[in-house]
């Protein structure tokens, strides 16, 4: 498990955490806590054929994860905030 960030957030665009394509073997989990108020999504897809999942909004207190796996196209890690903030979260790829 590694530690990533601080990423800079601007007020009120998505930010690209992590990017995966292809063929994804074990799964891959971002464990995200804050700050408070920040939106975390998976993104699958490239603009407009793009979808969103696991859509969710920090709150500061619980853990909250985001998890890829399988055949993916395109997908990635996003988040943003509504105010300019930094975020910092873990990373672990599961399996041998």
């Amino acid at each position: 498990m590694a530690e990533v960030g601080p990423i800079e957030l601007s007020a009120g665009s998505w930010k690209t955490l992590v990017s995966f394509w292809g063929r994804i073997p074990t799964p891959r989990t971002g464990f995200f806590r804050g700050p408070p108020g920040v939106v975390i999504k998976v993104r699958y897809g490239y603009g407009w054929f793009g979808f969103d999942r696991q859509k969710q909004t920090l709150d500061g207190e619980t853990t909250k994860t985001l998890r890829v796996s399988g055949w993916v196209g395109y997908a990635r890690f996003q988040a943003r905030s509504s105010t300019r903030t930094q975020i910092t979260f873990r990373y672990e790829v599961e399996g041998p």
